[in-house]
């Protein structure tokens, strides 16, 4: 989970059954128009939305 913290923009991990090991992907940034309200998620700390021990 810490490794999360610092993927930049559009990039994720992705994994499960269907994959031998997790891949990390860059994927393209949206037009404009189609962008959520938000250009960023804060995971952890204050208004973060995983808490520690949860993970």
């Amino acid at each position: 989970m810490n490794a999360l913290t610092v993927l930049g923009l559009g990039e994720c991990v992705v994994s499960g059954t269907g994959m031998n090991m997790p891949c990390f992907v860059k994927i393209q940034q949206l037009a404009k128009k189609y962008r959520p309200n938000s250009e960023n998620i804060k995971l952890f700390g204050e208004g973060g939305i995983l808490k520690r021990g949860n993970t």
